[in-house]
């Protein structure tokens, strides 16, 4: 996750020059609403970066735990 200075537009606007696909995409559990927000941005439509814009850097931060990822492991691990 690398958090950028530009807005969702500013990128999308860099992609489309380039001719790379951006994807604006909500992170979360499958049939969970999302819990942070990032652009996926392919360089040369080969390498992905997920970029995340100050206006979502929060949120991420917020989710993105270590604790919370422990106990989101433990419970994978128990399934299984």
């Amino acid at each position: 996750m690398i958090s950028v200075p530009l807005d969702r537009a500013a990128i999308e606007a860099i992609g489309a020059r380039e001719g790379w696909r951006t994807r604006f995409f909500g992170r979360a559990a499958p049939g969970r609403p999302p819990v942070f927000h990032l652009i996926e941005f392919w360089v040369e439509n080969r390498v992905m970066l997920e970029l995340v814009t100050a206006d979502f850097v929060d949120e991420y931060a917020r989710y993105m735990q270590i604790d919370r990822i422990e106990a989101i492991m433990r419970a994978r691990t128990a399934e299984q």
